[in-house]
């Protein structure tokens, strides 16, 4: 028998409703049908995912660490505000304080792992703590995103010369911190290849990165169907950089549209006041939706005009799965091996989405074309299973 002990930002869970989170679920549940694997996890959780966590199997226990908002509480207004701070901002002092007190516990209780899963870059931040106890245990980094890339993009977005100055002292800090942690791990798994090329910038060997094919709810058996002038744009809304990339479209793009019979529908769920206050005749905000298929099958376009982010974006390939064509910008696109005007149209600027979303309105040819080179792509080059079976046999290398 394997012993693994998992530590992650959220407990795994069916109904969960964001991209880490299904992933994470999704891998919890595959290395439990191995029956070779007993897993321990330790995991971070809000009250509002206490009522969805339950007993997965009979070889896997959690260790639930309840979370309070203490974003302005003393104890972490250091992590928040101290551009060098230890752990980069990753993981903030109170979070770690409570991880370090489940470590120690596992300790007393003679808990021995063979292999550490580290999920999210914030768990990384336990790195020395576990190599202090463990330090002969092999352990595993699984990066939802290259995190240092939100840190650059923080820069770029800064609204004054302070904060710029904060947020660049900050991400030399956050690069330092994430190839450290890193190279101390035997493996690092990442979801795209664009994240290992970062990687390997940095100096993290090649050899010990696995590149995930991403799971993601695959929406390859819907017909895009095109049914009205729609534009949607999907995701979890209690997400700002969603939120306020939903905002910029509509203040900057939805204008420009004025001549076009269209509507701009944001499906996801928690929108926040500010992005209801936008709400018209012309602006839909849906909130919550049991079924969003309806959305991918019905509507004329997706657009992606993400001012924020890093790493692969789900919602991207959930849309290009089911046909409905796709614009994007970089930030959205990153990572995702597709051609402009072959199966997505490629926009930046407010203009640029504006002329993409007429052409896609106008030129019915150039809309199935892409529709189906995008279905097709999404067959050819991801296999979510295969992918998630080859990173448990390497987690099991380890021992072995």
């Amino acid at each position: 028998m394997i012993n693994i002990l998992w530590f992650s930002l959220c407990p795994p869970y069916k109904e969960v409703r964001h991209a880490g989170g299904q992933a994470l679920y999704k891998h919890v549940v595959a290395f439990l049908k191995d029956k070779d694997i007993k897993l321990q996890m330790v995991s971070l959780c809000s009250k509002e995912e206490l009522q969805y966590v339950t007993k997965l199997s009979d070889n896997y226990s959690i260790e639930l660490i309840m979370e309070e908002k203490s974003k302005n509480s003393i104890i972490d207004y250091e992590s928040r505000w101290n551009p060098l701070h230890r752990f980069g901002g990753y993981l903030s002092n109170s979070r770690y304080h409570k991880l370090s007190k489940v470590i120690q516990k596992l300790k007393k209780q003679e808990y021995e792992p063979d292999v550490i899963i580290l999920n999210w870059t914030e768990m990384l931040a336990l790195e020395k703590t576990l190599k202090s106890i463990y330090p002969k245990t092999p352990m595993v980094a699984i990066e939802e995103d290259v995190a240092y890339v939100k840190r650059k993009r923080r820069i770029d977005n800064a609204s004054n010369n302070i904060s710029k100055i904060f947020h660049q002292i900050r991400y030399k800090n956050c690069v330092n911190k994430e190839k450290n942690w890193l190279e101390d791990m035997n493996i690092v798994s990442v979801y795209s290849n664009k994240d290992r090329e970062r990687l390997t910038k940095i100096g993290i060997d090649n050899k010990k990165i696995f590149t995930f094919s991403p799971v993601f709810s695959d929406k390859s058996k819907l017909k895009w169907k095109k049914k009205n002038n729609d534009i949607i744009f999907w995701g979890a809304m209690s997400r700002k950089e969603n939120s306020d990339s939903a905002i910029w479209f509509i203040d900057r793009v939805m204008p420009l549209l004025k001549d076009i019979d269209c509507r701009f529908v944001v499906v996801g769920a928690n929108p926040p006041k500010e992005l209801l206050e936008k709400r018209s005749n012309r602006i839909i905000v849906t909130g919550f939706v049991d079924d969003p298929d309806v959305y991918f099958c019905d509507s004329a376009c997706m657009v992606v005009p993400l001012v924020i982010g890093a790493g692969i974006k789900i919602k991207v390939l959930e849309g290009l799965s089911s046909g409905i064509p796709i614009i994007s910008n970089n930030i959205g696109i990153e990572g995702i091996d597709v051609t402009n005007y072959l199966n997505y149209l490629h926009a930046e600027t407010a203009q640029e989405f504006a002329n993409a979303i007429t052409k896609i309105m106008n030129d019915k040819e150039l809309s199935d074309a892409i529709s189906e080179k995008a279905k097709y792509m999404i067959r050819k080059n991801y296999n979510e299973k295969a992918s998630t079976d080859k990173f448990i046999k390497l987690c099991k290398d380890l021992v072995q």
